[in-house]
């Protein structure tokens, strides 16, 4: 890996994209398709919020963390084929593209322009002796908690009405992490038996998995740890969307969804795209896939569809009557001779809202 130590300073950053696009099926990917891009929070720092990232330590020297994201941001539009506002660091990644009089595309900064910080279970509710209760009432679902920020909700609305008003279709928002509502999935005694954990992972999980009973969410770094932040989004959609259609990545595996408010009120579609190679939930869960998908929809209400073990990509067809969204999987991530699997369809009609 050039650079071998953690990318920091700007010439770092350079030199992790330039590895990067020596892969000449990168290259070859970059060629022969238009690309809309957007970071996610590994081009910048793990876990990164505005104000900081997990893995930002200034006080072991890795300096200012808003001259670190400045050298990020400055190399990603060094090396990526984006163009964004000719201002000071390029001006905010949220942008939105007109596709002919079929859709609306509206891509949003979901890492770092808005975002507070992310809440953790070890750090908010076990070390802090709160309740899972109290947790939930006082943190989770405190409304002044942002995931887009007011700057960016304000703008969205804009990109909706004028949307709605020219009359697409479609309104279809491109970000990096679920919006649709995963809980932890309840397990029993003999299931937790058969998971042959790695030991890094071990004391993680099932203490994630003692938190299922209260039906709290899995994953707080998505849109599930700023539940307030989405029900506006909701609300915005519900107004200003003629049928909005949610894409995410960030997991390396495939969802699907039906979004709902919390009164259950249908929003919209979500399709959570699978990692190119990169692993996803199957190493946190080593369960059979079967079983793993069963927990999850059990817990999950949304949860159309999943993917929790094979990596490819999505494949998503708009026309004025429906959305189709299909998974296309790779039977190898290692060797240049493989085949391609596509998933039967899920098929979102114009005005309902849902799949199916």
């Amino acid at each position: 890996m050039v650079p071998e130590h953690e990318i920091l300073a700007l010439e770092d950053y350079r030199q992790r994209y330039g590895l990067y696009r020596t892969d000449v099926d990168l290259q070859a990917a970059h060629g022969a398709h238009p690309w809309i891009c957007v970071w996610d929070d590994h081009e910048l720092a793990n876990n990164t919020w505005r104000d900081g990232a997990q893995n930002h330590n200034e006080d072991e020297g890795e300096g200012d963390f808003y001259v670190r994201m400045q050298m990020a941001r400055k190399a990603y539009h060094e090396w990526m084929p984006i163009r964004t506002p000719a201002q000071t660091d390029q001006g905010p990644i949220y942008r939105s593209f007109q596709v002919g009089d079929l859709a609306d595309i509206i891509m949003l900064d979901t890492r770092l322009v808005g975002r507070d910080e992310q809440l953790d279970y070890k750090r908010d509710l076990i070390d802090a002796k709160r309740s899972p209760q109290v947790f939930q009432e006082t943190l989770l679902s405190d409304p002044k908690r942002s995931l887009l920020g007011e700057d960016q909700l304000h703008w969205l609305a804009n990109q909706l009405a004028a949307s709605k008003d020219r009359g697409a279709p479609w309104q279809f928002l491109g970000q990096q992490v679920l919006m649709g509502k995963i809980n932890i999935p309840q397990m029993t005694q003999e299931q937790l038996a058969t998971l042959n954990l790695p030991e890094e992972v071990r004391s993680y999980v099932l203490g994630m998995l003692q938190l299922g009973a209260y039906g709290l969410p899995m994953n707080l770094d998505a849109w599930d740890g700023y539940p307030a932040d989405r029900e506006r989004v909701y609300q915005l959609l519900l107004e200003l969307a003629n049928n909005p259609v949610v894409v995410a990545g960030d997991t390396h595996n495939g969802w699907a969804f039906n979004l709902q408010t919390e009164a259950g009120r249908s929003v919209g579609v979500e399709i959570g795209c699978p990692g190119v190679t990169s692993p996803g939930l199957e190493s946190y869960f080593p369960l059979p896939p079967e079983q793993l998908s069963q927990l999850l929809r059990d817990s999950s209400p949304e949860l159309v569809a999943l993917d929790t073990q094979r990596r490819g990509w999505s494949k998503v067809t708009l026309t004025p009557e429906a959305t189709k969204s299909q998974w296309r999987f790779v039977s190898s991530i290692l060797d240049r001779e493989y085949s391609v699997e596509e998933t039967s369809p899920l098929i979102a009609k114009m005005g309902s809202r849902q799949f199916g």
